[in-house]
């Protein structure tokens, strides 16, 4: 199986993506999400995760694994030359590249971990090889394309904006419909959704989506209508997200919310 798999899918020698330091202490599982190329770890880039592996934090432990896995991997291999990687049926090869001790690229430059990082790239691309560097670094990525280099963020494991739980879902209706509901009517309305505890339902007329109403889920068959709320007299919520949010702070029985925006 693995043999069939090797010549479906054989190994790019001259497709190289070179990992940022960064993106290994994002995801000690990095190695895994490339297939079928070389994967270079620039020298640099042992030292920096042989400085963060004393820390006592997650970046310290996610140092620590990754720098246990290469040590796994030298046992199998010169990580000079390149050793095979094969954690889901489709080869790769770790590999790890001397990184130059001075940035040749740029006068303005100083021979900083991230530049260094940037020239390994850049030395592998004078060799005709096709190279990306991989990093989690805007301003590496910023540096990397003004020398024609490609950049790209490590984006697994990253959730869309739309992908987030909002805490609330949006229903149009009727305005005749609208006008008259009630927190006891809301259930057949809202069946063919999965409510969580305090979610907010906003239901909307059809043709003018400024006119709605706004409930709240307290669990079971039980809604509540949401009026507005003022502060000391004067302060009032701006919108209806903000009026969902002064909804569940100022109710004690809440003990955490979580707000994402602006």
């Amino acid at each position: 199986m693995a043999k069939n798999d090797e010549k479906q899918c054989p190994i790019r020698t001259d497709r190289i993506f070179i990992l940022d330091t960064n993106v290994l202490i994002h995801d000690p599982n990095a190695f895994s999400s490339f297939k079928g190329v070389v994967i270079g770890i620039p020298f640099v880039v042992l030292e920096e995760l042989d400085t963060f592996k004393r820390e006592t934090n997650e970046k310290g432990r996610h140092a620590r694994e990754v720098i246990r896995r290469l040590d796994e991997l030298r046992m199998q291999g010169s990580l000079h030359d390149g050793v095979p990687f094969q954690p889901n049926g489709t080869k790769s090869i770790i590999k790890v590249f001397l990184t130059p001790r001075e940035v040749t690229f740029s006068d303005n430059l100083h021979a900083i971990k991230d530049d260094l990082i940037i020239q390994t790239a850049h030395e592998l691309v004078q060799k005709n090889c096709n190279v990306t560097l991989v990093t989690k670094d805007i301003n590496v990525r910023l540096k990397a394309d003004v020398l024609g280099l490609h950049a790209e963020d490590y984006t697994k494991g990253k959730i869309s904006y739309d992908d987030y739980y909002k805490g609330w879902i949006n229903i149009p209706l009727p305005a005749s419909e609208l006008k008259s509901m009630s927190p006891n009517k809301i259930l057949p309305i809202v069946q063919n959704h999965e409510l969580f505890t305090n979610q907010f339902v906003i239901l909307a007329s059809e043709k003018n989506p400024g006119n709605r109403r706004l409930f709240r889920y307290l669990g079971g068959k039980n809604f509540k209508e949401v009026a507005p709320i003022t502060i000391m007299n004067c302060f009032q919520a701006r919108n209806i997200q903000q009026l969902m949010a002064l909804e569940l702070l100022m109710d004690d029985s809440v003990k955490l919310v979580t707000l994402l925006g602006p």
